[in-house]
């Protein structure tokens, strides 16, 4: 996710992030030579942050320089902040937002140059690309590729983007999302705690918002099978979906609620750690998945 921010803005939330776990002063040019940057690069960044986090408290002495965090500030605000102001994620969430419109129309409400739109489009492209089948397109604008990537990319940049109680979606009222999101949860009595419930939501939003501009996923075959004869023996299953139609305005069909849940039943999705474990012998990608976190865990371990 951070690498589709700038260079500089990756330094400062690298800089910000040392300061908070370290929470003792550090010498400025220790800190310089772990970002691999100058000093003189390096104070220009915390005049910078000063400004954009006036509830942190950054300290400077001939002792060096630390971080003061209050009560009411946490890490996921600096990280709110940097995704908010990134002409990338600007990028993103107005196209995920405003598909079909003219070139003109994002660069006017963007207020980007053709050049700009252009130059971001290809290298947003071009970072996702080593983890994403995403593409941008700007002739009408459009995100194409891999639907489940595209997503689950979104899942991960709403819940990063946004504070927890805030909700993202103007056209999806968040109580009539939560009645339907509740209504197919409690018939799995699923255990869900508070964060995995909210991805749960962004989720199924997210999958609403792209069915009802056309993106679908290809079912396979064994769904039919497997999992309409459980939605149809849902009690009272037709009122409620004619009801949620009305609401959302989708028509909720079988085929229609396939495709919003769709995503919950891949391979290499996990709502829940110990699932995740109990993968990790049959499940190449989990396995993967498990080594990376690993050494990254370690990494950090070092610092």
């Amino acid at each position: 996710m951070r690498n589709l921010l700038s260079t500089k803005v990756q330094r400062q939330l690298r800089l910000m992030e040392t300061l908070i776990q370290n929470r003792n002063w550090m010498k400025l040019h220790e800190l310089a030579e772990k970002l691999g940057c100058t000093e003189r690069i390096l104070k220009s960044d915390l005049n910078e942050l000063r400004i954009a986090f006036p509830s942190i408290n950054i300290q400077s002495s001939v002792n060096g320089i630390m971080i003061d965090l209050e009560v009411n500030t946490s890490v996921e605000d600096i990280y709110q902040y940097f995704l908010a102001n990134s002409q990338s994620f600007q990028l993103l969430e107005y196209m995920f937002f405003n598909e079909g419109l003219p070139i003109y129309r994002t660069i006017e409400n963007l207020y980007f140059s053709s050049a700009n739109l252009y130059r971001l489009g290809r290298n947003i492209t071009k970072v996702l690309s080593s983890q994403f089948q995403i593409e941008l397109s700007f002739t009408p604008s459009e995100i194409r590729g891999n639907e489940i990537d595209i997503r689950y990319f979104f899942a991960q940049y709403f819940s990063e983007r946004y504070y927890f109680l805030d909700w993202p979606f103007p056209d999806l009222p968040e109580e009539d999302l939560t009645e339907f999101a509740d209504f197919f949860y409690k018939i799995t009595n699923y255990p869900m705690r508070f964060s995995i419930y909210r991805m749960y939501k962004l989720m199924i939003a997210i999958s609403i918002h792209r069915v009802k501009n056309g993106h679908f996923i290809d079912l396979p075959n064994h769904f039919y099978k497997e999992y309409y004869p459980l939605l149809k023996s849902i009690p009272n299953f037709q009122e409620t979906l004619a009801y949620f139609s009305k609401h959302f305005g989708l028509e909720m069909t079988p085929d229609t609620i396939a495709q919003i849940f769709i995503s919950f039943l891949q391979n290499d999705i996990f709502l829940d750690p110990q699932e995740f474990f109990n993968s990790l012998e049959d499940n190449s990608q989990a396995r993967y998945s498990y080594q990376l976190l690993s050494q990254i865990l370690e990494r950090l371990s070092k610092q």
